[in-house]
C-alpha cells in the first residue's frame, strides 16, 4: 500500500498528511526498500546487492559504500558458498556428529575468512544467523581477541523440523537419514543453548522449548510471525471484529519451496 504495488479498495493511506495517490509512483518508489517475508539475496556480489535498491546509482561506488556505512556495515566480506548435499557431505553426515544440513554451510574458505578477521580485529559481539553457523563457534571462542557476546539468531528449531521430515519423508531413507539428523540436531542445539550468550527466537513457545531443555540459558522472544491467539478469538468473536469478518480466511504470501512454508500451509 506504501509503495502503491495496489491501491485500497476504500479509505486513504497517508504520508505525511497526504494522500499517497496525489505522489507520482516512481518518485514514491524511491523512497522505500521492501524487504519481504520469502527475502534472498540475488547471485550479485555484495555491493550490486546494495546497489539495486536504486539502480540508477548500482556503478556508484561511492554511493553505494555511504549506503553500507549509514546501514552499519561498515565493512563487508563475502565469501562463495559451496554445493550443497554433496554424496561427500550426504556420508560425512550420516556417519559423523554433524548433519548435512550443517555441512551445507561450512567451509575451508569461511572458516579461513573468519580466523583472519577475529585476528586482526576486535569485536564486541558475534551474532550467528541460524544453527548453521553453529560448526564455526569452537572457532570464534577459541579466537585469540576473543567476542565479549556471542548471539546466536535462530531461524527456527531446527530438530522440531527435522522430525517432521523423519516422519513424513518420501522414502524410508529419507525418513531413515532425517530420524538421524534429529539426535544430532538436539545435541548440538543443547551445546549452542550452553554456551551462547544470548539467544533471539520468534516466538515464546520456541522460548519455552528452550527453557525446559536449559533453563538457564538466557532467551529473548523477537516475535516475527503470526498471532495465532488473535485469529483463534477473532473466529469466535473476539477483538470487536464485525459479523462480516468472521471468517476463517488467511492470505498466505510465500515461497513453497521452503519446508516451513509447506508445513504451515498443510497444517
Amino acid at each position: 500500500l506504501l509503495g502503491r504495488l495496489y491501491d485500497p479498495p476504500e479509505g486513504q493511506v497517508l504520508i505525511d498528511g497526504v494522500d499517497v495517490r496525489e505522489y507520482d509512483p516512481a518518485e514514491l518508489r524511491k523512497q522505500f526498500g521492501m524487504m519481504f517475508q520469502d527475502y534472498a539475496m540475488y547471485q550479485l556480489p555484495v555491493s550490486e546487492n546494495i546497489g539495486v535498491g536504486n539502480v540508477s546509482l548500482v556503478e556508484d561506488r561511492e554511493a553505494i559504500e555511504s549506503a553500507a556505512n549509514s546501514g552499519g556495515a561498515t565493512r563487508i566480506r563475502s565469501v562463495s558458498k559451496e554445493r550443497s548435499y554433496t554424496l561427500g557431505k550426504l556420508i560425512r553426515g550420516a556417519l559423523g556428529k554433524t548433519p548435512a544440513t550443517l555441512l551445507n554451510f561450512q567451509s575451508a574458505a569461511m572458516a579461513a575468512a573468519l580466523s583472519e578477521e577475529l585476528e586482526t580485529r576486535r569485536y564486541d559481539i558475534v551474532q550467528l544467523e541460524g544453527i548453521e553457523m553453529s560448526p564455526y563457534l569452537p572457532m570464534i571462542r577459541a579466537a585469540r581477541q576473543r567476542p565479549r557476546y556471542v548471539v546466536l539468531d535462530w531461524h527456527n528449531i531446527e530438530s522440531e523440523l527435522a522430525s517432521r521430515h523423519a516422519l513424513h519423508g518420501k522414502t524410508i531413507l529419507h525418513r531413515l537419514y532425517m530420524r538421524r539428523a534429529v539426535g544430532q540436531l538436539r545435541r548440538i542445539e543443547g551445546e549452542l543453548l550452553d554456551c551462547c550468550d544470548l539467544h533471539l527466537v520468534t516466538s515464546a513457545r520456541e522460548r519455552e522449548v528452550f527453557l525446559r531443555r536449559k533453563p538457564a540459558a538466557n532467551v529473548l522472544v523477537l516475535e516475527n510471525g503470526v498471532d495465532s491467539a488473535y485469529f483463534a478469538s477473532a473466529a469466535e468473536g473476539g477483538h470487536g471484529l464485525s459479523r462480516a469478518r468472521r471468517h476463517d480466511r488467511l492470505l498466505f504470501v510465500g515461497s513453497m519451496d521452503y519446508s516451513a512454508n509447506i508445513d504451515g500451509v498443510t497444517y
